[in-house]
Parts: structure tokens; C-alpha cells; sequence
């Protein structure tokens, strides 16, 4: 009963940060035109605006990948694969899976260590706004940790498939023989 609600808690957490994402990427549209406005039609550039979008696409693409992920929406190269039988698809959709869990735990680990070093020492960005480079790339740790989740939840789904069709075929083979 707990896992169940956990998952759908774990579920919600995933939209909603997809959707952060997207408030993001449309925050970046707005401000990057108003930069343009500003710098090419009134000659005013402003100060904040590139390093906003710069600091905003890396929590953007880190807070929306697990969704993209589990929506199969990632950019992927399917020549291969869909010329292969299907339990070859989803054994090599589990080990793909393995493969970027395991990427994505090296990168969750190594951004967590980064992001610690930088608060303890302090580390700011040398622009003219001031931002704390350990806020900015919070983004690495949270988001590759989700996609670790993520991939290993499409490893299991991938063996429940394969199973599930090795069983389908097992019982057609056994209507045949009847």
C-alpha cells in the first residue's frame, strides 16, 4: 500500500517538474525577446538576461529529462533496434536502461561532490550578478538522480515485457501442440 502511494507521489513529483521545466523554457523566450528589444531597438541592453537563460536551460533540460525519459521522448536511433525480434528490443532496452542508470548515477554523485565543494567554498559566478554557483548546478545532482530512477524503472519494464511475450509465446506454442 505505502509503495503504491509512493509511487504516485514519486509520479507527481515527475510532472510537476516537467512543468517547471516548461515554465522555464517559456520564461526563456520572454526574457531573450525582451533582451533583443532592449539591446537592439532602445540600445539598453540588460545585464541579467543571457546568464538568466544560461542558468535557466541547465534546470530546464535537468528538471524535464526523467519525464522525457519515461515518455520514451528522448532522442534516440532506432535503425537497429527495430530490426531486431522482440525479446532482442527489450533485452537490449534493459541493458540500455543499466547502461544510463549507471551514467546517471556517476553524474548525480560527481555533481553532488561539485555543488558541495562550491558551497562550502563559497564559489560565485564572475559576472556582474552575483549568483551562487552552487544554486546553478543543484540542477546535475536532482536531475540525474531522477533519471536513475527513471532508468531503472525502464529496465524493469522492459524485463516485464519480455517476459510477458516470452509467456504469450509459450502458451501459443502449447495451444498448437493440443
Amino acid at each position: 500500500m505505502w509503495i503504491k502511494r509512493l509511487a504516485e507521489l514519486y509520479d507527481r513529483l515527475v510532472a510537476a517538474l516537467a512543468f517547471v521545466g516548461a515554465l522555464l523554457m517559456g520564461g526563456m523566450a520572454l526574457w531573450v525577446t525582451y533582451e533583443v528589444l532592449m539591446r537592439y531597438f532602445l540600445e539598453r541592453p540588460t545585464f541579467w538576461a543571457v546568464d538568466l537563460s544560461e542558468y535557466a536551460m541547465l534546470w530546464a533540460a535537468f528538471l524535464a529529462a526523467p519525464w522525457v525519459l519515461r515518455r520514451g521522448r528522448h532522442v534516440s536511433i532506432e535503425l537497429v533496434v527495430i530490426r531486431l525480434g522482440f525479446k532482442a528490443q527489450h533485452t537490449l532496452g534493459v541493458a540500455t536502461s543499466l547502461v544510463g542508470a549507471a551514467i546517471c548515477a556517476v553524474m548525480a554523485w560527481q555533481g553532488a561532490f561539485t555543488v558541495w565543494d562550491f558551497y562550502l567554498r563559497g564559489v560565485n559566478f564572475a559576472r556582474e550578478w552575483q549568483i551562487p554557483q552552487h544554486t546553478v548546478y543543484l540542477a546535475i545532482p536532482l536531475g540525474s538522480a531522477l533519471l536513475v530512477v527513471e532508468f531503472l524503472l525502464g529496465a524493469v519494464r522492459s524485463l516485464r515485457a519480455a517476459r510477458r511475450e516470452a509467456t504469450f509465446l509459450e502458451r501459443a506454442a502449447e495451444e498448437r501442440t493440443i
